[in-house]
């Protein structure tokens, strides 16, 4: 009877230590169908949320990133047989979308073929999400998922056709292949870094995996050469880089990697902050005057998510736990390149912060593990704590449902998605507690009131990312005046002539980049708009208002400063404005030389 007592004791601590996938979804252990039924709900209501996502902010953005003309004009000359002259961009995602616009009608083709491949493959991420998830904290992955899947730079690149929507797709997908043991998880991995370079560090993470889990010799030598085959296509498009590399100008990746004029470890801390801003930021709510209370509620949850993120690293070498090593060694890696780069945005966070969740949540859930073996904490102690966490979210919730309708007018589309987010919730909440015949009550209502308050949280963010869809509308505006305004053959210059071709691509010749146009001033640059017959110059608030940034200098915007006011200047008849509230672009007749000399 002793042996009896002595093994009934020992299996669930053995258990626990192990920290097994089994373990993870103990609940559902005993019950393998209403396990599998469970999961394909899940499953549904994750790919229903991702769907609904892809439809409402398929086109929500009117006018597309900037950097999409020179993403698609390379697929462009592959297309056409040949090598852009231009090799700044990886090459897969301007052939998939002009591949694909061969199929779509429309004014637009390519901008709608982009928005296309975008609306496929979001849901699809959000299943491979959810899949990579389950390896590493079970059931609860579903909350890291649906937090992810509502994060406001995903969602903000919805519509937006560049490369970091498929690249992600690329890169979970060639995880989620490498965790089951596939080969093929190269290739995604490689389709990855062809999409953006920076992809190329799911690769490592891709083959340290493969190389730790395989068991014999020969198979871990097959490691290195499909790692060298992932690799590979890289490779050989560096080495035409290389051949072509004075056709390459200034702005190439390469040639920016220096942390910009304040250092490297300047630009390491702001794009650590910037890692900050997008996985964690949005699920803390802080007032935008944020008084010493929320300050330091917000340094207490930095507290805890760096010492997760360390604890979680320590856990997965002290367990061999290879899937958080692995992840360790992608976001490192991705993680100092773009601190290299003189320039950060947030957009290139949106496809890593995946990585840093999971790695936080693995953290938490293992140390928490660890305690309670340890320790033995008693059941009502661990009741209370849930208890209490679970009244604190629905304080929180209430206080910030009442402030939800003075933001929603910022972004109707955003306000309905929090009421589909908050669905899913409650849905998948309903459905673990009927499978688990109410086995785990308050952890689960606990659990699950926190990720509702993380889903509020998330709306203020979200709200002002996301806006109304008008950002850069005023150059979309300008377009349409031109074919309504502009006689054949006239020329117009602005500072974004690849934007405006997209909406008048009858007359993409003539429109002309007021960086190509020389001149160190006002005067000089009209005498050079002579001698191109240029006909009109628009002037932009977007990059008109800002002297100190990069791109105002680059493209010598000073020469036209002077037209920032909306009246006539010299040979400058002004006639008309165009844009919004926030910005707006001045358009002006370049009068002919000799009229207004005589005029004069």
């Amino acid at each position: 009877m002793a042996k009896q007592r002595q093994s009934k004791h020992k299996t669930p601590i053995q258990t626990q230590r192990d920290i097994s996938p089994t373990e993870l979804n103990a609940p559902l252990a005993d019950n393998s169908k209403a396990n599998k039924k469970l999961e394909w709900l899940i499953a549904l209501v994750l790919l229903a949320v991702g769907i609904f996502q892809s439809i409402i902010y398929f086109d929500h953005k009117v006018v597309p990133n900037l950097d999409f003309p020179a993403f698609y004009s390379s697929g462009e000359a592959l297309w056409s047989g040949t090598l852009p002259s231009n090799l700044k961009r990886a090459p897969v995602l301007g052939f998939m979308q002009v591949g694909l616009s061969h199929f779509v009608g429309g004014q637009t083709p390519g901008l709608t073929a982009g928005r296309i491949i975008n609306a496929i493959f979001h849901p699809l991420c959000i299943l491979l999400l959810w899949g990579i998830g389950k390896r590493l904290i079970g059931s609860a992955a579903i909350w890291v998922t649906l937090l992810a899947l509502m994060n406001p730079w995903v969602i903000w690149l919805i519509p937006e056709p560049i490369a970091q929507p498929p690249m992600l797709f690329f890169m979970l997908a060639g995880f989620y292949l490498a965790l089951k043991g596939s080969r093929w998880a190269y290739l995604f991995g490689a389709l990855a870094c062809m999409t953006r370079y920076d992809g190329g560090a799911i690769l490592l993470a891709i083959g340290l995996y493969d190389l730790l889990t395989r068991k014999t010799t020969k198979e871990k030598l097959m490691t290195f050469v499909w790692g060298l085959i992932g690799f590979l296509p890289l490779m050989i498009w560096m080495l035409l880089t290389y051949l072509k590399w004075d056709d390459q100008g200034g702005e190439h990746y390469l040639k920016v990697m220096t942390g910009g004029d304040k250092g490297l470890w300047v630009a390491f801390t702001h794009n650590l902050k910037q890692a900050w801003d997008v996985a964690f930021s949005p699920l803390i709510y802080s007032p935008k005057d944020p008084t010493n209370a929320s300050k330091l509620w917000i340094l207490i949850c930095q507290i805890i998510v760096g010492t997760s993120f360390f604890l979680s690293f320590i856990w997965a070498c002290i367990k061999r736990n290879w899937i958080i090593v692995s992840l360790f060694v992608f976001l490192i890696p991705y993680f100092c390149v773009h601190a290299m780069m003189s320039f950060n945005y947030h957009k290139f966070h949106s496809a890593s912060h995946w990585a840093i969740l999971l790695i936080c949540a693995y953290g938490i859930y293992t140390s928490w593990l660890f305690l309670n073996n340890k320790l033995s904490i008693p059941k009502w102690f661990t009741l209370t704590c849930q208890s209490l966490i679970g009244l604190g979210a629905i304080l929180l919730i209430v206080y910030l449902a009442k402030q939800i309708p003075t933001i929603s007018k910022l972004s109707q589309n955003s306000t309905l998605l929090t009421g589909v987010g908050l669905s899913a919730v409650v849905v998948i909440c309903i459905a673990r507690l009927i499978i688990t015949k109410k086995e785990f009550l308050i952890r689960d209502l606990s659990g699950a009131l926190i990720v509702a308050a993380m889903i509020l949280s998330n709306q203020f963010v979200l709200v002002n990312i996301v806006g109304s869809g008008q950002r850069d509308i005023e150059f979309k505006l300008l377009a349409d005046w031109y074919v309504k305004n502009a006689q054949s053959g006239e020329k117009l210059a602005t500072t974004m002539p690849h934007i405006v071709r997209i909406f008048a691509p009858k007359a993409s010749d003539e429109f002309s980049h007021t960086r190509f146009i020389r001149g160190k001033d006002i005067n000089e640059f009209t005498q050079s708009c002579y001698k191109k017959n240029i006909t009109y110059v628009a002037w932009d608030s977007r990059m008109g208002y800002y002297p100190q940034d990069i791109y105002y200098k680059r493209y010598g915007l000073q020469k036209i400063a002077p037209l920032y006011r909306p009246q006539d200047l010299g040979p400058y008849k002004y006639l008309t404005t165009m844009g919004t509230k926030f910005r707006h672009i001045h358009v002006f007749r370049l009068q002919d030389l000799a009229s207004f000399q005589k005029e004069k």
